[in-house]
C-alpha cells in the first residue's frame, strides 16, 4: 500500500487541492507541505500514487520488432511487416511466433550484410 493513514490521505488531498490556488505563495506552500508529508512518512510519490519508480522494461521481442520495422522496409514482405506490427501489442510470444520473429531477423540481417559487402555498390 502507499503507507499513509486515512488522516494523512485526507490532509494530502486538501494540500493538493490548494496547489491550484491563484496565490503563488499559497500554492507553493501547499505543495511543499504535501511533499514533506509524503517524505516524512518515508514514502515516495510513485509509492503514494501506486506507481513503480521505473517504467516496466520493454519486452525484447518488442524492441526487436521495432528495429526490424525500420531496417526491414525494403526487405520484408507485406505479411512480415504486418506480423512485426502485430506483435508490438503482445506481452509474450509463443514458441512459433518467436521462431517467426527470429526468422525475419535473420532474413533482414542477411540482406543487410549482403548490401554492406556488395562490391557493386558505392
Amino acid at each position: 500500500m502507499n503507507g499513509l493513514t486515512s488522516t494523512d490521505l485526507s490532509l494530502l488531498s486538501k494540500l493538493l487541492g490548494m496547489v491550484g490556488s491563484d496565490h503563488d505563495g499559497e500554492a507553493l506552500a501547499a505543495a511543499r507541505k504535501a511533499d514533506a508529508l509524503v517524505r516524512g512518512r518515508g514514502r515516495t510519490w510513485p509509492e503514494v500514487l501506486g506507481l513503480d519508480d521505473a517504467p516496466p522494461p520493454e519486452a525484447d521481442h518488442i524492441a526487436l520488432a521495432r528495429e526490424l520495422l525500420g531496417r526491414g522496409k525494403a526487405i520484408c514482405t507485406t505479411w512480415e511487416m504486418r506480423f512485426l506490427r502485430g506483435i508490438l501489442g503482445f506481452k509474450t510470444l509463443s514458441a512459433h511466433q518467436r521462431g517467426t520473429l527470429d526468422g525475419i531477423a535473420a532474413k533482414v540481417d542477411a540482406a543487410s550484410t549482403d548490401i554492406e559487402t556488395d562490391p557493386f555498390t558505392d
